[in-house]
């Protein structure tokens, strides 16, 4: 065998059965608090646990994954929010190939502008993350309060 560099081509059949046992995970991240791995498994298994078998593995920069074993308990989980843990919103997003905990961001002018709109037809209570990562479109659900 020479010596040297080589160029190995991974075709798309092989790269989704490499993703294949990520296809039923989310990306969660908890919205102005960080916490430890411990807790946050802690929580998160108190949280969806009662669905069903899963595992949460630390992604690094406060983001966590969570792998479920059956699509009904994500589908669950997905439907069910928002969540908060200790009085703090969780960001839910459906896992994706090549995420990078490091690069990517909470998309805060959007969240700002939306509080906006709601302060204008009332005091903005919540805003709801998780809907926008669900096959409804991306927009996001928020209620108000009307005095």
């Amino acid at each position: 065998m020479g010596q040297g560099l080589y160029n190995i081509v991974i075709n798309e059949e092989a790269k989704k059965e490499r993703w294949k046992p990520w296809w039923r995970s989310l990306i969660v991240k908890l919205m102005g608090r960080k916490v430890g791995y411990v807790t946050m498994k802690r929580r998160i298994e108190n949280m969806w646990g009662r669905l069903g078998e899963l595992d949460v593995i630390d992604l690094g920069n406060n983001y966590y994954l969570v792998k479920f074993y059956a699509q009904e308990d994500l589908d669950a989980t997905l439907v069910d929010g928002p969540w908060k843990i200790y009085d703090h919103y969780l960001a839910v997003r459906l896992w994706e190939p090549n995420f990078n905990p490091l690069t990517t961001t909470i998309d805060k002018i959007t969240e700002k502008i939306l509080r906006k709109i709601g302060d204008l037809i009332g005091r903005t209570c919540k805003i709801d993350y998780n809907t926008s990562h669900l096959c409804r479109g991306n927009s996001r659900d928020f209620v108000s309060r009307l005095i």
